[in-house]
C-alpha cells in the first residue's frame, strides 16, 4: 500500500530525473548514464569501450580532474539539453564546492564521435583533466606515434610530450647536461613525434585533441582492470603548472582494427604516396654498406644522420661518400638544419648583412651553443 505522501514523492522523483540519452553517428552509439555518470560507446551495436563506474584516488574515473588534494570526479548528470544532432549535458561531482562539467558530444564524421568536457567551478588549481575507462585482460593497446621502445603500451605509462631521444642509459647524463631542459626526457618512450592516439584490438580508437602534454596509464599494475588518459600542465617531473579545464577527445569505431584506422587516417591526414619504393625498405645507420651487399643483406636506405649546413665542414667529403653509397644502390637521408655556425665564412657574415637569421631584442643574431655541429662525422 503506498500513502498519498509517498506516491506524491514518486511523482516528484518521476519529473525530475533525467533519463538517460544516446547519440549516433553511423556504425557508431554512445550512451550516456546518469548515475553514476557514465558513457558507454557501442560499434555496429557491440560494446567496446565503458567507462570505469565509480571513484577512487588511483586515478580518474569516468571524468575527473585532479589537484593539490586529489582527484574530482564526475558523479551524476543534472541536466541535458539535446540540440539536433548533439548532446549537451551538465554533470555534478563530488567538489564540496558545487563544481559541475559541460559536456558536448557531437558526432564528427562517420562512424566518429567528438566529446568536449569542460570543468566549471572553483578555483582550485587544476593539475590534469581525464577519463578512464574498463579493459579486458586480452585486450592490446597500440598507436601513440613513433614510439623506440615498444608497439604494444598495454601495462606502460606513456608520456605524450615532444622531446628528444629517446636515449640509452649511458647516454642519457650527457645529453641532459648539453640539451635544454625542457627538451630532455629520460625515459624510454621519449619521442620527437608523440599522438596521443590509442588503437585498441577490440575495435575502437580513442584520440586526444588537446595541444598540451597527454599521459596514457594501460592497465598498469596499479590499476589493471581499466586504463585512463590525463591532459597536464607539466609533465612528470617539471615545475607543476595548471592545466586546461577542458578536454577533448574523439572516439572512432571499428569494428576491425583497420576499420578504425581507416576512419582515424581520413579524419587527421594520410601520408602521402612514397615518391620511390626504397622508402618502405630497410633503413639501416652504420658504415657497414659494402658488407650488407655482399652478404646480401636486403637494406635500402643509408640512413647518415649528417646535420648538412652548420659550420660548412660537410661540402668536402660528403658528395663522394654519397656518390659511392648509391653506387651500391641504398639512398640517402641526412638533416637540413635552419641554423648556420658563426666560423663558416662567408656565409654566416652574408646572413647577418641580408637579415637572414633570428634576432634578439637588440637585433642583434641569437646565437646558442649547439653541440652536434662539432661532431666528427667520419664514424657513420
Amino acid at each position: 500500500m503506498i500513502r498519498a505522501g509517498s506516491a506524491a514523492l514518486l511523482v516528484l522523483l518521476a519529473a525530475t530525473a533525467v533519463p538517460a540519452e544516446t547519440l549516433r553517428s553511423g556504425s557508431l552509439q554512445v550512451d550516456v548514464a546518469n548515475a553514476p555518470f557514465g558513457l558507454t560507446f557501442a560499434s555496429d551495436g557491440s560494446p567496446v569501450l565503458s567507462s570505469v563506474p565509480g571513484a577512487g584516488p588511483a586515478g580518474p574515473s569516468a571524468l575527473a580532474v585532479r589537484t593539490s588534494a586529489g582527484w574530482i570526479h564526475a558523479t551524476t548528470v543534472s541536466s541535458t539539453n539535446p540540440n539536433g544532432r548533439r548532446l549537451r549535458l551538465v554533470v555534478e561531482t563530488d567538489d564540496p564546492q558545487g563544481a559541475t562539467f559541460a559536456l558536448d558530444i557531437r558526432p564528427a564524421g562517420e562512424g566518429i564521435i567528438e566529446v568536449d568536457a569542460s570543468y566549471q567551478g572553483s578555483a582550485t588549481e587544476i593539475l590534469g583533466i581525464g577519463a578512464a575507462w574498463t579493459t579486458t585482460p586480452d585486450e592490446h593497446f597500440y598507436g601513440l606515434g613513433e614510439r623506440a621502445d615498444t608497439t604494444q603500451h598495454r601495462g606502460a605509462r606513456v608520456e605524450s610530450y615532444v622531446s628528444d631521444g629517446p636515449w640509452t642509459d649511458d647516454n642519457r647524463a650527457l645529453i641532459s647536461a648539453v640539451l635544454p631542459a625542457p627538451g630532455f626526457r629520460a625515459r624510454d618512450d621519449a619521442t620527437y613525434f608523440p599522438v596521443p592516439w590509442i588503437l585498441s584490438s577490440r575495435g575502437y580508437g580513442v584520440l586526444i585533441d588537446n595541444d598540451e602534454a597527454a599521459y596514457h596509464d594501460l592497465a598498469t599494475s596499479e590499476r589493471p582492470d581499466a586504463w585512463s588518459f590525463e591532459v597536464v600542465g607539466a609533465p612528470d617531473g617539471m615545475t607543476p603548472r595548471p592545466a586546461p579545464t577542458t578536454l577533448r577527445f574523439r572516439v572512432f569505431a571499428g569494428p576491425r582494427p583497420a576499420d578504425v584506422l581507416r576512419r582515424f587516417t581520413a579524419a587527421v591526414g594520410r601520408q602521402p604516396d612514397p615518391p620511390a619504393p626504397w622508402v618502405f625498405g630497410p633503413w639501416y645507420q652504420g658504415p657497414a654498406l659494402q658488407a650488407f651487399r655482399d652478404a646480401d643483406v636486403p637494406v635500402s636506405v643509408s640512413q647518415t644522420y649528417l646535420h648538412y649546413l652548420p659550420c660548412g665542414d660537410d661540402r668536402s667529403g660528403e658528395p663522394a661518400r654519397t656518390a659511392a653509397a648509391h653506387a651500391l644502390g641504398y639512398a640517402i637521408t641526412t638533416y637540413f638544419n635552419p641554423m648556420i655556425c658563426t666560423t663558416y665564412t662567408p656565409a654566416f657574415p652574408n646572413a647577418v648583412a641580408e637579415g637572414a637569421l633570428v634576432t634578439r631584442a637588440d637585433g642583434a643574431p641569437y646565437v646558442y651553443k649547439y653541440f652536434t655541429s662539432r661532431f666528427d662525422v667520419k664514424y657513420l
